[in-house]
């Protein structure tokens, strides 16, 4: 049988690489074009963060005794509910990229950079996920100065593809059985489409870096083959007979990213490159300012590029406006975030002063990061 994959299973196996590239904030601070700024912008959203836990996820006094620190509250405060700290959390990493997108623009092609809106992408799985077509400066431009070795935004861009057509054949079950009615041969028919989602997914570690270890980047977990009992339905054999890309869908889904796909037991041979950044880095933003807005109902944060050595100025704002509607689209998050009154996400709010604007900047972010109604 096909299975179906999640982002966040995705990320949690790319994420182990990067983290053995980079600390989880930053690329390296000393080289961000403000760093002062960027290190006060980071400080302001752990502070958020705490605010966050302790005003909507209850349990302040245990909150406080961890000192913020996302791993103590998960491990010692059970009762604050999983849910509405990762609802916090993903509020929090969301202002951590834009910190880097206004402090830190001249690394925003790094390998570390990379991992902050892996983190991100994670983070915020569990409350609906981000746009990931609109992240500022990802994924990376190909070779650019001062990018990683490995563009591992790109992979796991053209991963997420990958499994969401995946997912999209699982949920077409009822279709294909209609279509043919034969259980052998449906058997054959999941098989493949199996056997054709590892083979894209292995040859993106291939395709997008070919110079780069695959076992690094967590190819050696990116494998949800399943044990035949009837040699008729192993890859070997069915992939013959099958055009993954047109078949299945899998070339539409991964557009221009894969030039090619491989099968399994005709992979490429492995590169031998560890991760690393290459020589140089971003001598300009691309926009003095961006708009980014994470998600269709969030709030946009309105990114300003620091100029060099300004020390610590103001962070990425956000606006309020139009928030009332995208509250309202409630997805049943528990833990406490129901009962949240509306906020706004940014690393510096700004009040709504509209007429009967009665909520904090915080509140109105924890409400349209959790979909739920808190009007």
């Amino acid at each position: 049988m096909l299975v179906s994959v999640t982002v966040r299973a995705l990320v949690l196996i790319l994420l182990p690489v990067a983290a053995r590239a980079a600390s989880s904030e930053s690329s390296d601070q000393s080289s961000c074009v403000n760093t002062a700024g960027y290190e006060k912008c980071n400080a302001d959203a752990d502070t958020r963060f705490d605010t966050c836990v302790s005003e909507y996820c209850g349990g302040s006094v245990c909150v406080s005794s961890c000192k913020g620190d996302a791993t103590c509250v998960r491990n010692n405060c059970p009762s604050l509910g999983k849910d509405c700290i990762d609802i916090c959390e993903c509020i929090r990493n969301t202002e951590r990229v834009a910190c880097a997108a206004q402090d830190c623009w001249n690394q925003v092609y790094s390998c570390q950079y990379d991992e902050l809106v892996a983190t991100m992408i994670d983070a915020c799985d569990v409350s609906g996920g981000v746009d990931t077509d609109v992240i500022p400066y990802y994924p990376a431009p190909d070779s650019a100065p001062g990018s990683c070795s490995c563009n591992q935004g790109k992979v796991l861009l053209t991963h997420m593809r990958i499994t969401a057509q995946t997912n999209a054949l699982y949920k077409n079950m009822t279709n294909v059985q209609q279509a043919i009615p034969d259980f052998g041969d449906q058997a054959v028919y999941w098989a493949s489409a199996r056997c054709c989602m590892n083979a894209y997914l292995q040859s993106a570690y291939r395709e997008i870096c070919p110079n780069t270890q695959p076992a690094i980047l967590g190819a050696d977990y990116m494998d949800f083959s399943e044990a035949e009992d009837d040699p008729e339905y192993e890859c070997s054999n069915v992939m013959p007979k099958i055009d993954c890309a047109g078949d299945f869908g899998f070339g539409a889904a991964v557009g221009n990213a894969m030039s090619t796909y491989y099968a399994l037991d005709k992979l490429p041979p492995n590169g031998t490159e560890t991760l690393y950044n290459r020589e140089g880095a971003l001598a300009m933003p691309t926009q003095a300012t961006i708009v980014w807005t994470p998600k269709s109902n969030a709030q946009p944060f309105t990114i300003v590029a620091a100029q060099a050595s300004k020390g610590a100025g103001k962070g990425p704002t956000t606006t309020t406006t139009g928030a009332t509607a995208a509250s309202k689209a409630g997805n049943g998050v528990t833990s406490g975030a129901q009962s949240a009154t509306p906020a706004a996400a940014s690393a510096s709010t700004t009040p709504n002063t509209a007429p009967g604007a009665h909520v904090s900047g915080l509140a109105m972010a924890f409400c349209m990061v959790a979909m739920v109604a808190c009007f």
